[in-house]
């Protein structure tokens, strides 16, 4: 009599999840979503436009207020560009302190302005935006992962830093050593959070990486 026993099957492995393919696809869905911004933004102003003379001074509230929302729009900022990070929250800022500010006076002035509060509003947040756009995106993607190459990219461009990133070696030798490296896909590839390596590059051996107590260095 022939046994009906199966000899039990091998548990496969399941792939490793590529952190980078999230990345791609946060690209795609702002693509789409500029796009349909940009499109609904050309219709607001059309109609803007079709109505200016009735608005009067209120007609520069709507494309400020297009403008104010950019930042929430372009959210994927990969990679970095400082460049990118000023001109973003300059139009941001710009144009939400104009819509606020400037536009209020307008309003309480009684249209007397003639618009000249809202553009000076819009003036001075698109100048504070653009000097502090780069601080207000390394806030806000501080928790990103990088791996050990654009880790060693980003300290070695701060490398005026102080002596503990002054070349290649001493950077090679903190990545190594010093600051926390996390295996997220356990496919023994490195990978850095971001504000690990702001605070290295800005306190040195007096870092402490907060409750990295889960690091590794492989």
């Amino acid at each position: 009599m022939e046994s009906t026993s199966q000899e039990p099957t091998q548990h496969e492995t399941p792939p490793k999840r590529d952190p980078l393919l999230p990345e791609i696809k946060d690209h795609v869905v702002q693509l789409e979503a500029m796009l349909l911004y940009t499109l609904a933004s050309v219709v607001v102003l059309f109609f803007v436009g079709q109505y200016a003379a009735r608005l009067g001074a209120l007609a520069l509230l709507s494309p400020l207020a297009l403008l104010a929302a950019v930042p929430a729009i372009v959210r994927v900022t990969n990679p970095r560009n400082e460049v990118r990070d000023r001109l973003n929250w300059a139009v941001g800022l710009g144009g939400f302190i104009g819509l606020v500010v400037g536009a209020t006076a307008d309003i309480l002035s009684g249209g007397l302005t003639l618009g000249q509060g809202t553009l000076v509003g819009a003036g001075a947040g698109a100048a504070l935006g653009g000097t502090l756009g780069p601080n207000i995106e390394r806030w806000r993607n501080r928790s990103d992962f990088v791996e050990r190459g654009e880790a060693f990219e980003f300290l070695f461009k701060h490398k005026h830093a102080g002596p503990h990133v002054a070349n290649p070696s001493l950077i090679a030798k903190a990545l190594d050593t010093k600051i926390p490296s996390f295996d997220i896909n356990e496919d023994r590839r490195r990978w850095y959070l971001r504000e690990h390596l702001w605070e290295y590059v800005s306190r040195g051996k007096d870092a402490t990486f907060g409750s990295a107590g889960t690091a590794q260095h492989l």
